[in-house]
């Protein structure tokens, strides 16, 4: 079973806040309407897990693999779901928070396997790429996706959703700020 992806509709426009950047053609993006949720999301994750973690390991039936579903706490003692990308032979996990769309690298003996009813919640995160940008070839600079996560920051910031694809559950976006008259992907279009 998949935790299910919001696909929003080509066209439509929504005030969005950042989640995660890693360049300008590959970041996370939360809806304004799902703010609270992800806050009641949290607090039923530590709720469910927090009492877990004193326990010494996991149950008979409780094993955890690559591409399983889990819960994962933080260093901030919040917990998330996540997805196990790759267990090293030491015991860590490297763990991909999916409604954050970013990674945490956890020894597994922290990790809990995800119960049903949090996997059938949709995602509260959705992967984006700046529309019509192109990643130069030798990748984005550290300084142009700093700037870009910075301006990602803003109070207001409205995301137009141009197109999705599908192989790649991401959706090609155009952002802009309240106050702005032209989107932050011309702003970046230049920079290049």
């Amino acid at each position: 079973m998949d935790i299910p992806t919001v696909n929003h509709h080509v066209g439509s426009t929504e005030r969005v806040f950042v989640a995660h950047v890693n360049d300008l053609n590959d970041f996370y993006l939360h809806s304004e309407l799902v703010r609270d949720s992800l806050v009641k999301l949290g607090q039923e994750l530590y709720a469910e897990y927090s009492e877990s973690l004193t326990k010494k390991s996991l149950g008979i039936n409780e094993t955890l693999n690559i591409d399983d579903y889990c819960a994962c706490p933080s260093e901030s003692e919040d917990w998330y779901r996540g997805l196990i990308r790759q267990i090293d032979s030491n015991g860590n996990a490297i763990v991909f928070k999916i409604d954050y769309g970013d990674v945490q690298y956890v020894p597994i003996q922290f990790l809990r396997p995800l119960h049903k009813r949090f996997i059938q919640l949709h995602r509260l995160a959705f992967h984006c790429s700046l529309v019509n940008l192109i990643k130069p070839l030798d990748g984005w600079s550290v300084k142009l996706v700093d700037e870009f996560r910075s301006r990602l920051t803003t109070t207001f910031l409205y995301a137009k959703f141009i197109n999705y694809n599908e192989i790649r559950d991401i959706s090609e976006v155009e952002i802009t700020e309240k106050s702005s008259k032209t989107s932050l992907n011309n702003d970046f279009r230049t920079k290049k």
